[in-house]
């Protein structure tokens, strides 16, 4: 049996065990909020981290994937642009007078051109083919009509001539004769303030636009380009001498052709909203002109479907092609400095 001051010891040791286990049990208790703090910390850094590399790849991928798949020229356009006055003049055919034509003034002039997918032509991969079709009529009378085959790069719409190019001019030549176009037929996307080159089919050959400001058609910002070709020859044609006051039955005439077109092109989709037109023809022989065609043109708006998706892309396409990419680089760099000052602290 132990004796008192034995008992005392052991009591002393067993209260000694018992503070030691509650000052264990108090530092246990009191270091847990530090350790679910840090371990928060972490995890809320890397999710920061992860957050900045993802917004980082979309910063990449939006403009070197997404805008390039979609900025490519549809393979069948299947649009009407028309031009129109209703105070024109032109050559009109009438056997009632001894030229057997005359020249009519104050009449109506269109030109309705029809762009659709070639279907008698197998575009190369990265092409188009489209169908140009042409009628120039004056007052109900048609004067001129073709049929223009041209191969176009979907991405750049600038000609490729690799699928079988061609104008034809007679009904009995539905085929044509073999081009080579030169120039745009159509603005490319994302269109900048500067000069192009664009084809006239009248010419045969390219000319150069002229980029000459901004203005809003239809409640779009738009950029204008401006060609202008004075008097040049367009070939020749056999017409009845009296035309120009000549006893001969017939004559070969030169044909000459002056012409100022404006384009009116919304940027972003490079869609030609309106195109306002002064063209001229004339016939010329010994000195004496007669007037084949001159009109002051003016195109009619678009659908409103049209305009619609040019709105849209106006507003997208800028986007995918760099302003998202600059607020995700950014939004990437706010993410990366937040998992920075998150790791500082941490490892105080």
């Amino acid at each position: 049996m132990p004796s008192s001051s034995e008992r005392h010891v052991a009591l002393d040791h067993g209260e000694h065990r018992g503070q030691t286990a509650d000052r264990a049990r108090n530092g246990a208790a009191a270091g847990s909020p530090g350790t679910g703090k840090a371990r928060g910390t972490g995890v809320t850094g890397a999710v920061l981290i992860g957050t900045g590399v993802f917004l980082l790849a979309l910063a990449v991928l939006l403009p070197l994937v997404v805008y390039p798949r979609l900025v490519v020229l549809p393979a069948d356009p299947d649009m009407m642009q028309i031009q129109t006055t209703e105070d024109g003049t032109a050559l009109l055919p009438d056997l009632s007078v001894p030229a057997g034509a005359r020249v009519a003034k104050h009449i109506p002039v269109s030109i309705r051109t029809y762009v659709t997918r070639d279907r008698s032509r197998t575009a190369k991969p990265g092409n188009v083919v489209w169908q140009l079709g042409t009628r120039v009529t004056a007052d109900g009378q048609l004067l001129q009509a073709r049929i223009e085959h041209v191969s176009l790069d979907e991405s750049t719409a600038e000609p490729s001539n690799c699928c079988g190019d061609s104008l034809s001019t007679e009904q009995s030549d539905p085929g044509g004769t073999p081009i080579r176009h030169m120039g745009l037929i159509t603005f490319p996307f994302n269109s900048k303030k500067t000069d192009y080159q664009v084809w006239d089919v009248n010419l045969g050959r390219q000319r150069t636009a002229v980029y000459s400001g901004t203005g809003v058609r239809d409640g779009i910002q738009v950029n204008l380009y401006t060609a202008s070709t004075s008097w040049s020859p367009v070939g020749t044609r056999e017409l009845p001498g009296a035309l120009f006051g000549l006893p001969t039955p017939s004559v070969t005439a030169e044909g000459e052709y002056m012409d100022r077109r404006t384009y009116f092109v919304e940027p972003n989709s490079g869609a030609t909203l309106d195109v306002s037109e002064k063209l001229d023809q004339r016939y010329v022989f010994a000195g004496k002109s007669v007037t084949a065609i001159s009109a002051q043109l003016e195109s009619s708006s678009l659908p409103q479907t049209r305009l619609d998706q040019v709105r849209q892309s106006a507003v997208i396409l800028p986007w995918l092609r760099a302003r998202a990419s600059i607020v995700l680089v950014v939004g990437a760099l706010v993410a990366f400095s937040g998992a920075t000052v998150l790791i500082r602290r941490r490892t105080r």
